[in-house]
């Protein structure tokens, strides 16, 4: 139960954190950040900006001090993730042996 807790207040986290830093990119840095996935440093942004975004977040306090929930909200999800494409691969792979026995 702590556990499940933990995660609805992670999960709370991120939708606060999300409020908080509304506006702070614009809508196309937004897709920009959308469509790079996790590879951020392709994101195509001057220094002046980045420097501009970076002031602002720093300034919102209320944001930064969610960061640590984020980051454990965002590795607990990879994980479980992960361990469901790994499920996934297994279980494609007992189908396929199943099939081939079948032949």
């Amino acid at each position: 139960m702590q556990h499940e807790s933990q995660v609805g207040f992670d999960l709370l986290a991120q939708h606060q954190f999300e409020r908080l830093t509304a506006g702070l990119l614009t809508s196309d840095e937004l897709v920009a950040v959308e469509n790079s996935g996790s590879e951020y440093h392709t994101a195509d942004i001057s220094p002046a900006r980045a420097l501009e975004i970076t002031e602002s977040f720093i300034l919102n306090s209320d944001a930064t001090d969610l960061l640590p929930s984020l980051v454990q909200h965002h590795a607990f999800n990879k994980k479980v993730i992960n361990e469901a494409r790994e499920r996934t691969q297994e279980l494609l792979a007992q189908n396929d042996e199943l099939a081939t026995q079948l032949d």
